[in-house]
């Protein structure tokens, strides 16, 4: 189990309606595979572990279900039981145990699953089985079974002593699933206590803090099958079997007090394993394949929302019938985009896949510096790779904006100035170099397309003055008062600010938050004429809108006195 929970990003609002693609045939060969066959999304690729006589296999693939050069790779290649894949944009891990030793082993890639290393084992467990795993805020947490306990261990720089989830009570057939946002770092378990009783756990990872075990329901004949957590509320699925066949239900819980929103009527299924995921809007998922649902549809392949009513939706049905061979269907969420894949008797051999087509998120850490080449200077943007597969592998996929003012003159208008693939994170305006001794100001921001056309809304914008690159590149001798805008900007931590002095002067540089309290005073003393850079470093300081001045003076008298905004994005 991969999952999850992303921290909420402030973005421009857009529809979430459901936006399947159509099904996609992949060269993903799970003939002689066995359960489960585990994925986990990022913005690099689907990452797919399935175990084949024994041995750990992994295989990586885009969205239109190629995999890349030299898939599969043999991860360990004898005796390997319990694999579980979790990761993050730039992390991959990979947790399991072999058959013949009585320790967790774990692999991690931080290249997007092209070399992997080992990570220090996991104490000595004995037997542990139903072995799971999520990362989540720099942190690899693992649940697992040992005997009739449910025990868990996190890895930071090593692994934690295990703790035993369960208490002096009995527990099996754990299931994990992690939530950050809103100030919280948590970790949430599922298990199965006797035949008839499941129960769940919180634990605060910031304060180290664990909640006490609560009740998810008592049924006969019944176990965990399926957890997805949010901001809210937890979704505990489970299976109970009443003679002749496993029936599958469902319930949502808040969290604060374990109150029921919402129980879903019990309906025939064949899965009894339920994989989940939690999407950066704050909502949980769960594929499953229904006998048939509600007597009314067809049999198929369907996802549950986990939300306050408990919906669900149709993925895929086409021609099935009861009883069909639908195997090891797994879902992971990569910021919005939902992606399912399943085997089925139509194609035989490969994995199919199938996603929830979203718009991607606005794109991140957009900066602004400056570039230099052969004494010429220009605009070079930066900017963090978009965590959608979708985006990766589209040709343009960002679009590079523009607009400019003359001092404090009106803005042109926005343009688009050029483009970058998906894979790419900078950008070097080379139309600026150069341009007049004036002041002028570029402001630049980026959108991301992914290969379903579909658009995020535009990233933060950052600006640079015109006149910082004249006066890195030319050798002037005149200068004037001036004060740049900041760069970068926004910024985080450090940032260049610049001003020229016209005559010789006794100079203060301070900054303020926005109540006017200064926080940093970066100079305060004479200056000759001339071009000044100075950094500040706002590594002390919270997120937020901060103002800057600079007041030159001579003869108690002031010269020049000027003050901009800068932002400290976090």
């Amino acid at each position: 189990m991969k999952h999850i929970i992303l921290v909420l990003v402030l973005i421009t609002s857009v529809s979430f309606s459901q936006n399947w693609t159509g099904v996609i045939d992949t060269d993903v060969d799970v003939s002689s595979a066995v359960i489960p066959v585990d994925i986990f999304a990022n913005g690099v690729g689907l990452h797919i572990i399935y175990t084949e006589n024994n041995a750990l296999k992994y295989c990586k693939m885009d969205v239109e279900g190629n995999q890349y050069p030299g898939s599969p790779v043999t991860l360990e290649s004898s005796s390997v039981v319990w694999p579980s894949i979790t990761g993050d944009a730039t992390k991959i891990y990979v947790v399991y145990r072999k058959s013949s030793e009585t320790y967790i082993r774990t692999k991690y890639s931080t290249d997007g699953g092209t070399n992997w290393n080992y990570l220090a084992t996991n104490p000595s467990n004995s037997n542990a089985s139903f072995i799971e795993s999520v990362y989540s805020e720099d942190k690899l947490h693992v649940t697992y079974q040992v005997s009739s306990s449910v025990y868990y261990s996190r890895y930071i720089s090593s692994w934690s002593t295990p703790y035993t989830v369960s208490n002096t009570e009995n527990g099996s057939l754990p299931r994990i699933v992690a939530w950050n946002g809103n100030n919280e770092d948590k970790v949430y378990f599922y298990y199965r206590n006797t035949s008839s009783v499941c129960k769940w756990r919180e634990y605060n990872v910031t304060s180290n803090s664990w909640g006490s075990i609560q009740n998810a329901f008592n049924v006969s004949n019944s176990e965990p099958s399926g957890f997805a957590a949010d901001g809210s509320n937890i979704a505990l699925y489970y299976t109970y079997y009443n003679a002749p066949m496993y029936y599958f239900q469902w319930v949502v819980r808040q969290k604060s007090n374990n109150s029921v929103l919402c129980t879903r009527t019990a309906e025939p299924s064949a899965s009894q394993i339920i994989y989940s995921t939690t999407t950066s809007n704050n909502q949980m998922h769960a594929a499953f394949w229904f006998n048939w649902y509600a007597e009314e549809e067809d049999p198929g392949i369907y996802r549950s929302k986990g939300d306050d009513n408990c919906t669900i939706d149709e993925i895929y049905t086409h021609n099935y019938q009861e009883q069909q061979n639908v195997h090891f269907i797994n879902t992971s969420a990569s910021s919005n985009d939902v992606y399912v894949i399943w085997q089925d008797d139509y194609i035989g051999d490969d994995l199919r896949l199938i996603y929830d087509d979203q718009n991607p998120l606005a794109p991140q850490n957009l900066a602004v510096e400056v570039y230099t080449v052969e004494n010429k200077t220009y605009p070079k943007l930066t900017w963090s790779l978009n965590n959608e597969p979708d985006v990766f592998i589209k040709t343009n996929a960002y679009e590079v904006w523009r607009r400019t003012k003359f001092w404090s003159g009106p803005w042109s208008s926005w343009s688009l100035i050029g483009y970058k693939n998906g894979n790419q994170t900078e950008y070097i305006d080379y139309t600026i170099s150069g341009l007049y001794v004036e002041s002028y100001t570029a402001e630049y921001k980026i959108k991301a397309k992914d290969v379903g056309n579909n658009i995020s809304s535009y990233s933060s914008t950052v600006s640079i003055n015109f006149s910082t690159f004249n006066k890195l590149s030319q050798d002037i001798e005149k200068y004037e008062y001036a004060l740049d805008q900041n760069y970068p900007n926004p910024f985080n931590p450090t940032t260049q600010i610049s001003y020229s002095l016209a005559k010789n002067a006794f100079v203060t540089l301070r900054v303020y938050d926005i109540l006017g309290k200064e926080v940093a005073e970066l100079v305060n003393g004479g200056q000759i004429a001339g071009f000044y850079e100075i950094s500040f470093d706002a590594s002390e300081l919270s997120s937020g809108i901060y103002i800057y001045r600079v007041t030159a003076i001579n003869d108690e008298r002031i010269l020049f006195s000027e003050s901009k905004q800068m932002i400290l994005l976090k």
